[in-house]
């Protein structure tokens, strides 16, 4: 039900936010592919500031990639219409299940309470019925350090329900409209729960496996072009570190997304910002993205300059206009902060359109991703 009700919580948001003129919320698309996004790929990094700190040994870069690979990933889901709507279509049977279930539980609660029962089922149908309702208000006054504590206490409770259920002797005979109810609300329940650790798994390897055979190259992949301009280096021992090499600076001697060693064979390919990659693996990935898979430096612009592909549309001087950015002087000179970072990857993941210098500007401006959210989303 997480999925559920964070959905349902931000449509209730962007909503409540239609009636207020002078605070815009970012429209429905954007509301339903960003909570879609962060449930069913979810992407906790460390602290991405620290990122080029960690190094360049290979299993530094492989981290690195496979955070970049899930934020990539979450943006085709953001931008691939029947991934969402399929994922919509699923909640809304899930909603109508849950609902059903809920609703009737109220009902046998009331008619069948206090009828006897060898175990507390009555009770414990009861916590069940008032978890949804603590979860909302949570989500609602925005105590999120709480929402940890109500899954794990619904679980905590769902496992208390087995119990009782199967320690039952005579509930089935003495009072059993509760008995069969509580059966069938535990098995979907248990179905539910095992479903939304799985789910996620699962959704991961699709999104990812279609990213690289061909399903989503439409969404915002970088320009045929790209690849050929990117240098092609010839295969040297020297240019790579040492195996076993301690603080070595040189970069890590084989490629993060394969994870196979460069060799003589295999073409390989070196970005602006000095990544090493091999020529059929980058040229994958850039099928779905702009960005180095390693740093995010956007390859399209620093490869192609003025040839590249105008990606910000006209909708962007609008945003830029509504805030007064000036895009043309470079950012200012003291580095990204670790907060301002997280903001910034907020926003983008609300407007993928948007490039990062206006996302980190409107941050800087607005104080938070959601604030600037709220304006970038006026019409």
């Amino acid at each position: 039900m997480v999925v559920v009700l964070d959905v349902y919580f931000r449509l209730s948001c962007w909503c409540g936010g239609m009636s207020t003129v002078s605070d815009p919320q970012p429209d429905l698309r954007h509301t339903l592919s960003g909570a879609v996004a962060n449930n069913l790929i979810p992407n906790e990094e460390a602290d991405p500031e620290a990122q080029p700190l960690r190094g360049n040994t290979p299993t530094a870069n492989r981290e690195r990639f496979q955070q970049n690979q899930r934020t990539a990933a979450q943006g085709v889901v953001q931008r691939s219409s029947w991934i969402i709507l399929l994922v919509i279509f699923l909640v809304s049977i899930l909603v109508f299940i849950w609902g059903v279930f809920y609703f009737r539980g109220w009902h046998v609660w009331r008619e069948h309470n206090e009828k006897p029962c060898d175990q507390p089922l009555a009770n414990w149908l009861l916590s069940m019925l008032l978890l949804p309702l603590i979860w909302m208000t949570v989500e609602c006054f925005s105590c999120r350090r709480l929402r940890i504590f109500v899954i794990f206490f619904n679980l905590v409770v769902l496992l208390i329900g087995l119990r009782q259920f199967y320690q039952s002797k005579t509930c089935d005979t003495t009072n059993p409209e509760l008995y069969s109810f509580v059966r069938h609300y535990l098995i979907f329940l248990t179905v539910w729960w095992t479903s939304l650790v799985v789910m996620p798994l699962v959704f991961v390897a699709v999104v990812i496996y279609g990213m690289w055979h061909g399903w989503f190259d439409e969404l915002n992949g970088a320009s045929p072009e790209t690849i050929k301009n990117v240098e092609t280096v010839a295969f040297d021992p020297t240019l790579f570190s040492e195996e076993g090499k301690q603080n070595d600076d040189k970069p890590a001697p084989e490629c993060c997304i394969c994870t196979e060693t460069f060799e003589p064979s295999r073409e390989i390919k070196r970005t602006t910002c000095k990544h090493y990659f091999h020529e059929d693996c980058l040229g994958k990935w850039l099928r779905v993205s702009t960005s180095c898979p390693l740093c995010r430096e956007n390859l399209e612009k620093t490869t192609l300059g003025d040839a590249a592909p105008d990606r910000t549309g006209a909708q962007d001087v609008g945003w830029a206009g509504r805030w007064g950015l000036n895009l043309a002087p470079s950012l200012p000179d003291h580095a990204i902060s670790s907060h301002e970072d997280d903001e910034v990857r907020s926003l983008l993941l609300i407007f993928p359109d948007l490039d990062e210098t206006t996302a980190l500007l409107a941050v800087r401006q607005s104080g938070s991703a959601e604030q600037a959210a709220a304006y970038l989303g006026a019409p």
